[in-house]
């Protein structure tokens, strides 16, 4: 054997030995600063016997899982109680679960950004279009534009970067549109040598990804029936271009309370609720499931008493907590001046008190 090779495995050997005789590294003991909060898992967040890294893990949770959180080391990681104490590191814990928007709320959330588009080109137009219209015929919860001689149609689509004015629907000829909302199906109607003819449309995406209307019949008696003639009754002038997100917004407004309003335009705008719960433990379960029946038909949760619709949880074991009810009761009931299509509800033990029901 070479002398060089005989070092190399020499000093191999006493490496192994250095490391067998090694006492292992101790971790340190970390401050942990007390906290009592509600927090959410991550995609396969790693759950820790200590706050270390290196230490075992114990498990892996799926993500949205509720977990109480009890602490917080000086490394970041999270104490957490789960029928004991274990640690997760901060970064696979969030405070608050996005749901995944509906369309129409997505739409809703554009509708500004919609409504300088559609200002933009009513601009553009102005002495050639006295009138529009504005009607969602595409049923995506954003209302198309219409020319006052029914032969244009604009949306607005959303590549993923930005949004943009396209076309739906061009004639040379006029054509009187009609909406069926039963069928969410478009229609039209023209005259041609003394006789009037329907069409049909479907919106066919071959050519371009936003679609374009085509004929696809002249047989409209399955939808006539139901259907009502798109009236362009809006001036296209200054005034009403610049209020053309309040205009959308106000259709909707006024039809009253439902989780989504549904207006003649089609515009559907999402309600916000808030909830606060006083007294027991007992009430804030109670107040958990009014939230999740409340999100389940559509509305969206909000910390803030300025939401569309209020409700407060009550208890009459503790006569401050009803003191602070009959308090905020009158904040809210001057917010509803303002908004008279908000909605106050009052429920807990407290409604069954006769005293209460007076006040």
């Amino acid at each position: 054997m070479k002398k060089g090779t005989r070092k190399l495995i020499f000093a191999a050997a006493l490496l192994i030995i250095a490391v067998a005789f090694t006492t292992p590294a101790q971790a340190h003991a970390l401050n942990i600063i007390p906290m009592q909060l509600e927090m959410y898992s991550t995609s396969a967040t790693p759950v820790y016997a200590s706050p270390d890294v290196f230490s075992p893990i114990v498990t892996y949770l799926d993500r949205f899982l509720n977990v109480r959180v009890t602490g917080i080391t000086e490394n970041g990681f999270f104490q957490v109680d789960l029928n004991g104490a274990f640690y997760i590191p901060g970064a696979y814990l969030v405070p608050k679960v996005e749901k995944e928007k509906s369309a129409y709320q997505k739409a809703h959330d554009r509708l500004d950004e919609v409504a300088e588009i559609y200002r933009t080109q009513l601009q553009m137009m102005d002495g050639a279009w006295s009138k529009f219209a504005l009607k969602d015929v595409t049923g995506d919860g954003v209302p198309e534009l219409i020319d006052d001689a029914g032969k244009e149609i604009y949306s607005c689509y959303d590549d993923g970067e930005y949004m943009r004015l396209v076309i739906l629907y061009y004639s040379e000829n006029p054509v009187t549109f009609y909406y069926s909302k039963n069928n969410n199906k478009l229609l039209g109607k023209y005259r041609w040598n003394d006789k009037d003819y329907w069409e049909v449309y479907n919106r066919d995406t071959t050519f371009v990804p936003w679609g374009q209307f085509r004929c696809v019949s002249t047989d409209a008696s399955a939808y006539k029936g139901n259907a009502a003639a798109i009236e362009r009754d809006r001036d296209n002038n200054q005034e009403t271009r610049n209020d053309l997100y309040n205009i959308r917004r106000g259709m909707a407004q006024k039809l009253g309370f439902k989780s989504y309003i549904d207006t003649s335009d089609g515009l559907k705008i999402k309600l916000t609720a808030d909830g606060e719960t006083f007294g027991c433990q007992m009430n804030a379960k109670d107040s958990e499931k009014l939230i999740g029946i409340l999100e389940e038909i559509g509305f969206e949760m909000i910390d803030d008493e300025s939401a569309d619709l209020v409700f407060y949880n009550t208890c009459t074991v503790r006569d401050n907590a009803n003191q602070r009810v009959y308090g905020r009761l009158g904040l809210v009931h001057s917010m509803k001046k303002k908004n008279p299509h908000k909605k106050i509800a009052l429920c807990g033990c407290m409604m069954q008190e006769p005293t209460v029901i007076q006040k």
